[in-house]
């Protein structure tokens, strides 16, 4: 019953996403389909997190309830799938795009995925329970979450790790820690294999979102090199067993950038409403997706006008509502790692030392993402460089870029105020920090190249010919040199 919870609520999402897409199809068809259940076991894993806190807080909660929960999604799943568009309306409207890739980026992406999976295997076995903050806040607070009548309150208690707020911050949202305890609840038990399991799902929908978000803004080549720069880093690999919530939140911001990338050049509803509620989850996930989701709505106003906006913030507002509701009545009021005065703020801010300090974290963090002559940035931007740039026409979506790079900014302030010995604050969370951007700093970087076509794919010095349809079935020969 504790992998149906799981289960369900991920076929949820993917049936939610293929009735109704928040991407249009590309090619090739395959990319598409993984990214479309990529984003929906995110968004449905993210929605179920959401039923349960509401079973919490509405004394509801129970092993009945929860069971009741998966049987209704998994119903509501059945009956997306009889309502599915039929395969004529899903084939692929975009250009076709002429430069496949050559069968080495697929077999290195294919090997990248299993040496993934291998680290992650041999690190759960060494460590089942995960890194620090995983058995210290998430699934310590996933324990309180199961147990049943009112023990969920210990999860937002300040008494949590004995008034040690930054080991154990009472205030974090509950995505992660709810995902885990409706599984533990609905099974009855406490399997160690839950946590471990849903931080390999995220990890590989992250990589799914990578490729598929860089094959529907460019092509399948750029596609698969950007799976490699992922796979590749050590930022991503050493994270995936240690059951953090960070990886989660960067699923959600790489889907959101995503999608509002695809909305400049076509606004659509459907997708402006899947970034709102991405952007909402990512905020039910960690306090940095609060900001997050405040400069989405900015950039969303900003670049693409007062109507996405709105359909930006309905897709947001349920989700939007529950961690209101969370922050204002059921998380404890603490003050966590900030100054109690504005004076003490100020001093602070006006310390060079300190943006010293954090500037040289940052350097030092993106320089050891890997060897020198294999850096990530370097190899995308050669990629760029052989692929050329993108065309004037689309080049606004490389604006999206302003999101990653606020994220670090505004982590950035928060080291300069931050109460914390700074050297303890920045060696235990700056990497995981730029964790939760660099999939979308990797596709922004790739958007900078010129996509393949099929124009640009027939041999050089040969006339590429088009034959357009004409009337009773003649047609016109057009040759381009």
């Amino acid at each position: 019953m504790g992998w149906l919870s799981l289960s369900s609520t991920a076929i949820f999402g993917c049936l939610l996403a293929l009735r109704r897409r928040p991407i249009e199809p590309f090619e090739p068809r395959w990319m598409w389909l993984s990214t479309l259940v990529a984003m929906g076991c995110i968004a449905g894993l993210g929605i179920g997190s959401c039923l349960f806190a509401v079973l919490l807080w509405t004394g509801a909660a129970s092993r009945a309830t929860v069971v009741a929960e998966n049987i209704g999604l998994l119903l509501l799943a059945v009956l997306a799938l009889r309502k599915l568009p039929p395969a004529a309306a899903q084939e692929p409207q975009r250009e076709r795009r002429g430069s496949k890739a050559p069968w080495i980026l697929p077999v290195c992406g294919l090997l990248a995925i299993v040496f993934l999976l291998s680290g992650w295997w041999f690190t759960t076995a060494a460590s089942p329970h995960g890194d620090w903050d995983a058995f210290s806040i998430w699934n310590l607070r996933a324990k309180f979450l199961a147990g049943g009548g009112d023990s969920w309150r210990h999860a937002v208690s300040t008494g949590l790790q004995a008034h040690h707020l930054g080991a154990s911050h009472p205030d974090y949202p509950l995505l992660l820690s709810g995902l885990i305890a409706q599984s533990w609840l609905a099974s009855g038990r406490v399997d160690v294999a839950v946590p471990a399991a849903i931080g390999l799902v995220y990890a590989l929908a992250l990589v799914a979102l990578t490729a598929g978000s860089i094959a529907w803004l460019r092509d399948e080549k750029a596609a698969w090199v950007g799976l490699l720069l992922l796979s590749g880093s050590e930022l991503f690999a050493s994270q995936i067993a240690s059951q953090y919530a960070d990886i989660p939140l960067a699923c959600y911001v790489l889907a959101t950038v995503a999608l509002l990338a695809g909305a400049v050049e076509r606004p659509a509803v459907t997708a402006l409403i899947w970034a709102g509620l991405l952007a909402a989850l990512g905020a039910w996930t960690k306090n940095e997706g609060l900001v997050f989701l405040l400069l989405a709505a900015i950039w969303c106003g900003w670049r693409a006008g007062r109507s996405s906006l709105f359909a930006f913030l309905a897709g947001a507002a349920p989700v939007l509502a529950l961690v209101l509701f969370f922050k204002s009545w059921v998380a404890p009021a603490t003050a966590g790692l900030f100054p109690k005065t504005l004076a003490e703020a100020f001093g602070k801010l006006s310390d060079p030392q300190r943006a010293w300090m954090i500037l040289r974290a940052y350097a030092t963090t993106l320089w050891e993402l890997g060897p020198w002559w294999a850096h990530p940035i370097v190899l995308a931007l050669i990629w760029v460089w052989a692929a050329g740039r993108v065309e004037p026409a689309r080049r606004r979506q490389l604006a999206v870029a302003a999101l990653p790079l606020a994220m670090l900014a505004a982590d950035f302030m928060v080291y300069m105020v931050t109460v914390a010995d700074l050297n303890w604050h920045l060696g235990t969370s700056v990497n995981r920090l730029w964790l939760q951007v660099w999939p979308s700093l990797v596709m922004s970087l790739l958007l900078l190249a010129r996509p393949g076509t099929a124009q640009e794919a027939a041999p050089a010095g040969r006339p590429q010919v088009r034959r357009p349809a004409g009337r009773g079935g003649a047609s016109a020969r057009r040759i381009r040199r």
